[in-house]
């Protein structure tokens, strides 16, 4: 899936290994990237090409992002796949995120594919609530806005299940806050969070309703209201239900019994 922190695991990873690991190189790059300085390499000519994968061979922990777009890449791929294999026989370490798991993926040699299920396949989970808090409130931090404990229970509830949409949220209120050319209040209340985001293309504006938040919640999990409504059993609808009725409670200040009849 996108949007749950894959690309900022691996500059994450780069960046620890780069303060406490300095003799090591290390080399980060999207899919995209990757497959162009092959290309042009290529297109340059042989001295070129063996000039690139000489670089490419010195590396110690190689990441590529977004491996999945590699997929029916010809040359790029023989060329990926011989390097591959050095990196396995020469104890270095090799890092890719995909949106799916390696015998999903389609478009590879599928010698390719049998060497990235023998590495250590890891799916990398929407954040449950707490954690979306902590990003929201990690997020907001970093362009100093103070959002109150209801305003990051809200963003979290309703975007947490993708962290780009968690800093579109925090961009729009800082924009919002620039462009009225005025302060930003001490703390962000939840009035404020509506009224920064009623105009947004993720927000869901106006009155907040139990129904409002099941259709968002709804929305966010890629179910349907009925499934929140239903007494099906499966993991994805039962942490949607639970974070519709989490919601309802901090939001709305149902008691139990009131967010018993609306579930």
């Amino acid at each position: 899936d996108s949007g749950l922190g894959k690309t900022h695991l691996l500059k994450a990873i780069a960046h620890e290994i780069g303060n406490t690991k300095n003799k090591l190189v290390v080399k980060y790059y999207t899919s995209s990237d990757f497959r162009k300085e092959i290309v042009d390499s290529l297109q340059d000519g042989f001295k070129e090409i063996e000039s690139t994968k000489e670089k490419l061979s010195k590396i110690d922990v190689l990441l590529i992002d977004d491996i999945q777009f590699l997929a029916n890449s010809g040359k790029t791929n023989e060329i990926f796949f011989n390097l591959f294999n050095f990196f396995i026989e020469n104890n270095k370490q090799i890092v890719l995120t995909s949106d799916k798991f390696p015998e999903q993926l389609n478009g590879f040699d599928k010698r390719l594919v049998s060497r990235f299920s023998q590495g250590l396949n890891v799916k990398v989970e929407t954040p449950d609530i707490i954690t979306a808090i902590n990003i929201v409130d990690y997020k907001a931090k970093i362009v100093n806005l103070n959002l109150s404990e209801e305003s990051k229970k809200y963003i979290a509830s309703f975007f947490g299940s993708d962290v780009r949409k968690i800093e579109g949220i925090i961009n729009k209120i800082e924009f919002s806050i620039i462009q009225d050319n005025s302060a930003a209040p001490k703390i962000i209340e939840l009035e404020d969070i509506n009224k920064f985001l009623e105009d947004y293309s993720f927000a869901p504006g106006g009155e907040i309703t139990v129904q409002k938040i099941k259709n968002v919640v709804a929305q966010n999990y890629g179910i349907s209201v009925k499934s929140i409504d239903s007494r099906l059993r499966m993991a994805n609808i039962v942490k949607a239900r639970h974070v519709a009725m989490f919601l309802t409670g901090e939001i709305l200040k149902k008691n139990y019994s009131e967010i018993g009849v609306a579930f």
